[in-house]
């Protein structure tokens, strides 16, 4: 299974037009293909990079469009037994489970660790004098 620079998007207003949600996703990059069932509430949305498609999840995840709260999550293809179809990928996972958010977290108790550690010897340098 391989992530794609795609996004499902849920909970989209039966009277939304393709023009609407287009509009609405454009400033997170250029779009590839939209895919609008608005009677069935979603649309599936492809983006010419990987970066815009996590960019509108994070931005429009949780978001208000035609008096509803949007869903947005990022999208993975899957090859089953009838060809290729798209499932909604798990982006239920907690912040702290996540690798990147461990590793900023990690460089900055470093930081933290290596500035305490220079104020210290600042501070017994001073007091020596």
């Amino acid at each position: 299974m391989e992530i794609q620079s795609k996004i499902h998007v849920s909970n989209i207003e039966a009277s939304a037009t393709r023009d609407l949600v287009h509009d609405l996703f454009l400033p997170f990059g250029p779009i590839l293909d939209l895919s609008l069932h608005a009677n069935r509430g979603y649309a599936d949305i492809q983006f010419e990079d990987i970066d815009d498609a996590q960019a509108a999840i994070e931005n429009m995840d949780g978001a208000e469009f035609q008096a509803k709260v949007l869903r947005v999550r990022g999208a993975r293809r899957d090859e089953g037994r009838n060809g290729s179809k798209t499932v909604i990928m798990d982006s239920r996972k907690a912040l702290w489970e996540q690798e990147q958010f461990l590793e900023q977290e990690q460089f900055l108790e470093q930081e933290q660790q290596s500035t305490a550690g220079d104020s210290l010897d600042q501070a017994t340098t001073e007091a020596s004098l």
